[in-house]
């Protein structure tokens, strides 16, 4: 009878354990996911405003680096009601967002067509680590993360010259 006790009881205590342990994970690695997949949308936000301020970024066909978006460390000092994401990304981290023309013909017009892409060089590994985004990541290390296609119009509303470029969102894909 003890015995019977004893097993029934090592055996309920053995699958809590387990599934706190697999909860415990999945909580982890949906924070890191979660954590990347937001920094990156802020990522394509900057660079699309970046390319909007300087229409000289994104005017080659070729992939150039056209923003770079800082993510370790905590963000708390910048503004109270932001959350602390130090816990999901390694100090020193960051997304490098590249931008290139989509459409060679476009290159000398007011109206371009650019696709932007995030990447993170990862280093980190395991749920239970945090996230190191590097930078300078070799290509094989590179990890596209979001990726989005922008076309800019001149606002025709305007005076010549003092004509706005308009971001109008073709695509935008976070991908996991």
């Amino acid at each position: 009878m003890v015995l019977a006790f004893l097993i029934v009881f090592s055996t309920v205590i053995a699958a809590l354990l387990g599934v706190i342990i697999t909860s415990n994970r999945t909580v982890a690695t949906y924070r890191q996911d979660r954590g990347l997949r937001y920094a990156a949308d802020a990522a394509l936000e900057v660079a699309v405003a970046s390319v909007q301020a300087d229409f000289d970024l994104g005017d080659d066909p070729e992939p150039e680096r056209c923003a770079r978006l800082p993510i370790g460390g905590s963000v708390e000092a910048l503004d109270e009601g932001l959350p602390d994401v130090e816990g999901v990304f390694a100090s020193g981290s960051a997304l490098v967002v590249t931008c290139r023309l989509t459409d060679p013909a476009t290159a000398a017009s007011d109206r371009r067509d650019i696709t932007f892409e995030v990447r993170c060089g990862l280093s980190g590994g395991g749920p239970s680590s945090r996230v190191t985004c590097d930078p300078d990541a070799a290509g094989d290390r590179q990890r596209l993360v979001a990726e989005a296609r922008v076309r800019y119009d001149v606002d025709p509303g305007q005076p010549e010259g003092e004509q706005a470029r308009v971001p109008k969102i073709v695509s935008w894909v976070l991908h996991r």
